[in-house]
């Protein structure tokens, strides 16, 4: 797990113009969507991508997670603006009670917010609400799911505080314009993940099998010159 401390990056909340003028900054949106496909390359980068999301999409936190949809455990990949301790608690027992296992029920690249995943009067008396969200000043966050199948499903989710309020229509437009392009970056990401695990395969058989040569190619010796001692005698 990662966790960073928000970044000057110029794409911090206050700074997000009104609802529609942003779709004619193309630049910002341009340069996000690479910053995102250049995170796929080098997963070092995530939590600062993360940072700029939540800054574009109009949150103060963000991760990407994988739900078990048996045992509702939530195992965080990479995050930005959550403390450590807390993500530890979440991790260990509070993820269990999130309202993210609805998700399974939605379709990969849908974009939810929390009322969609649960009634929000409901939420607001759980204990997840109440024990891990509400103290740090989270009211409500927008989810897109990622990746599902029927054991589990990944997403990715922008946090809001009191002061931002509850997730509107805007934030959800603008969570529908970069969802698409994480959604494709994570399977990038494993996908250079396997072809490195297959490299470190194949160099590791290369070795055993120059190791089996070599001994062969001892035992072998030693035979022959066992075989001439036993000739000569």
């Amino acid at each position: 797990m990662r966790h960073v401390n928000p970044p000057q990056t110029g794409f911090a909340p206050h700074s997000i113009p009104p609802s529609g003028e942003y779709l004619a900054d193309d630049e910002i949106l341009t340069r996000l969507i690479g910053r995102i496909y250049d995170a796929a390359l080098s997963p070092a980068l995530w939590p600062d991508t993360l940072a700029q999301i939540a800054g574009f999409v109009g949150g103060q936190a963000a991760g990407i997670f994988s739900k078990d949809s048996i045992s509702k455990d939530s195992t965080p990949y990479y995050h930005f603006g959550l403390d450590p301790k807390q993500m530890r608690i979440y991790s260990q027992t509070h993820s269990r009670f999130d309202p993210f296992s609805n998700l399974r029920f939605f379709d990969v690249g849908q974009v939810v917010s929390i009322p969609e995943l649960v009634p929000y009067d409901e939420f607001r008396r759980g204990r997840f609400f109440r024990e891990w969200m509400e103290p740090q000043g989270w009211v409500d966050a927008a989810t897109c799911v990622l990746e599902k199948s029927a054991s589990r499903c990944s997403f990715l989710t922008i946090i809001r505080g009191e002061e931002q309020g509850a997730v509107d229509d805007q934030m959800l437009e603008r969570m529908a314009l970069v969802a698409p392009h994480v959604r494709r970056a994570v399977p990038i990401g494993k996908v250079i993940d396997l072809e490195q695990i297959r490299t470190a395969a194949f160099e590791c058989a290369g070795w055993i099998k120059r190791r089996i040569v070599s001994n062969c190619g001892r035992r072998h010796a030693h035979a022959r010159q066992f075989g001439r001692r036993c000739h000569v005698g």
